[in-house]
């Protein structure tokens, strides 16, 4: 987690062709964490719903806040490609990159500042996941996933060599070993579900054959806090998305969406999870409740004591194998109540 805090002082801001006069500027004097001292971003433009403002004594507007009231946003939006041609836009969406496909819309819940959406619907390799609470934000800031404990662990378990790395601290695997797909919806249902790739699984290289995994835990889920998962630039991979400042929504049109039409069934009945290609079949999905309180109950292995005690850094020591490790099938379900590297970020 980085952050940095200073004083406000008041500038001219010129983001493209759109000119903010009399901005308010944060001007940094510290930093916790690695983002702003190793990145390569010079700061941070903060996308987020205004009342997220905590300038004190009192809040300023925000640059997206200024733009809609100094009339520089034709319509009260901004979009984000961060595929192929990497680009933001501000007031449009643009059309050459739409090439006239449906927006897949959701609503957002913005009283926490965040473009939160919901996000009920899970899947790794051929294991459907459902979420009672599932909720997200949409972090262009953020350089990887965060998601439920659950989740990641079913994710690592399939992955041959898979490891939690105290020293990171986060999940490695073996720079050549086969990744099962996983992907997350986009609403409350399955018709729009955002594959991640075996390449954006691939957050950095850590040496000794090792790379650093692009779905983390989000710690949050266990030990109490804002409990939804975090969506960040693996994710924007895939899609071209959509910030609805006026409609509060939050659209994505997804990366490859005409072939995907085209091929629905082949890819629901053959892409699968490559450690577990001899079936062909989804299994029954298994739902997920999100403990609203910190209270989650689960036996899988405990990422702060069982996992760190049995596994120790691949990059100061040879790697083991798990051993006794109860298979996926045999989790129980989780009981509970329902509930940064770009230069830009949406929180």
């Amino acid at each position: 987690m980085s952050s940095a805090s200073g004083t406000v002082g008041w500038d001219h801001v010129e983001i493209g062709d759109i000119k903010i006069q009399n901005q308010a500027v944060q001007l940094a004097k510290s930093f916790k964490g690695n983002q702003f001292v190793e990145g390569s971003a010079d700061g941070i433009l903060g996308l987020a719903f205004g009342h997220l403002n905590s300038v004190d004594p009192e809040p300023v507007k925000t640059p997206l806040e200024n733009m809609a009231d100094l009339g520089l946003l034709p319509e009260h939006l901004f979009t984000v490609n961060l595929s192929t041609d990497c680009f933001f836009t501000f007031g449009f969406i643009d059309e050459t990159t739409r090439a006239g496909r449906d927006i897949k819309w959701v609503d957002v819940d913005s009283r926490g500042g965040f473009w939160e959406f919901s996000t009920r619907h899970a899947r790794v390799g051929n294991k459907r996941l459902k979420r009672s609470g599932g909720r997200a934000i949409a972090d262009t800031g953020s350089s990887i996933i965060l998601t439920h404990p659950h989740i990641v662990w079913m994710i690592y378990k399939q992955i041959d060599g898979a490891q939690y790395d105290s020293k990171q601290p986060g999940w490695v695997y073996p720079a050549d070993a086969k990744v099962p797909e996983v992907a997350f919806s986009v609403g409350d249902d399955e018709s729009c579900m955002i594959v991640i790739n075996e390449k954006n699984m691939h957050h950095s290289d850590l040496g000794s054959g090792f790379v650093f995994g692009a779905i983390q835990e989000n710690p949050a889920y266990e030990g109490g806090g804002l409990q939804f998962d975090i969506f960040g630039t693996p994710f924007f991979r895939h899609v071209y998305a959509i910030f609805d400042i006026k409609g509060e929504r939050f659209g994505v049109i997804k990366e490859g969406q005409d072939e995907e039409e085209e091929q629905t069934v082949v890819v629901r009945t053959l892409v699968e999870s490559p450690v577990l290609m001899d079936k062909l079949t989804e299994e029954p999905m298994e739902e997920i409740e999100d403990s609203v309180d910190g209270s989650i109950r689960e036996t899988y292995p405990r990422r702060s004591s069982t996992i760190r005690s049995m596994v120790p850094s691949p990059i100061e020591e040879e790697q083991r194998e798990f051993e006794g490790l109860p298979d996926v099938s045999e989790l129980p379900e989780i009981s509970g109540k329902v509930g940064e590297d770009a230069a830009l970020t949406t929180s």
